[in-house]
């Protein structure tokens, strides 16, 4: 039988090395998913929209257009029409993409006519 020898070229890797990562917080998918639904974004047309009628949302009304889209998406809605005091948005849900908006006191007195949205959040 032939005799063990131990050297010293590896150095041994204790349990603490060996668990190190095991206790890292994990910043996967679920953190990825949590900070893309907190985002709220808006589309190219919805851009030209907010421009084009003066719509400046302050912080105030974009953290209740993400409660009302938060809302929306709990209820299983796919296009929302979030109606925040005289704003309006119709929102991809499913994208967290505002669509377009509008002014309901500066956009003409004429109807308004919301198509392709299956709930209204009034927040």
């Amino acid at each position: 039988m032939r005799p063990i020898i131990k050297t010293n070229l590896t150095p041994a890797i204790s349990r603490e090395q060996k668990t190190y990562k095991q206790n890292q917080p994990k910043a996967g998918f679920a953190q990825y998913l949590d900070q893309a639904l907190d985002e709220v974004k808006f589309s190219k047309h919805a851009k030209l929209r907010l421009e084009n009628r003066h719509i400046e949302p302050g912080p105030a009304e974009l953290q209740r257009l993400k409660q009302g889209i938060s809302m929306a998406r709990e209820k299983g809605s796919r296009n929302a029409l979030v109606l925040i005091d005289h704003l309006a948005f119709v929102v991809s849900v499913e994208n967290n993409t505002v669509v377009t908006a509008l002014n309901c006191n500066t956009d003409g007195k004429e109807a308004k006519v919301f198509t392709q949205i299956d709930s209204t959040v009034i927040n």
